[in-house]
């Protein structure tokens, strides 16, 4: 997905009310790393509080 996507997309939810964090790793593959997965738990960590 082109970056400029990405961005775009943050801007109308971040206008939406949406808390929203936007990371970039050049020269990864699409899959998931351990920053995200570690993004992810603590998201949902702080949404069964």
């Amino acid at each position: 997905m082109p970056w400029e996507r990405v961005a775009e997309t943050s801007e109308v939810l971040t206008e939406m009310g949406a808390d929203v964090t936007l990371r970039r790793y050049p020269g990864m593959p699409h899959t998931v790393n351990q920053d995200e997965l570690d993004s992810a738990r603590r998201l949902l960590r702080r949404a069964a509080e």
